[in-house]
């Protein structure tokens, strides 16, 4: 009886952690950066040379 009662405990947390993983995975996929477009262009400006 003892076995099988570890069994799903580990079975359990074992689920767990992959959840905490599959959410932890989709937070990080959701917050992106936004996309820049275009590139150097010349700065003119009283300071700079």
């Amino acid at each position: 009886m003892r076995a099988i009662l570890r069994a799903i405990r580990q079975a359990t947390a074992a689920v767990s952690v992959a959840a905490a993983v599959v959410t932890a995975l989709r937070l990080r996929g959701r917050v992106t950066v936004p996309r820049q477009s275009g590139g150097w262009r010349k700065l003119n400006g009283p300071d700079l040379r």
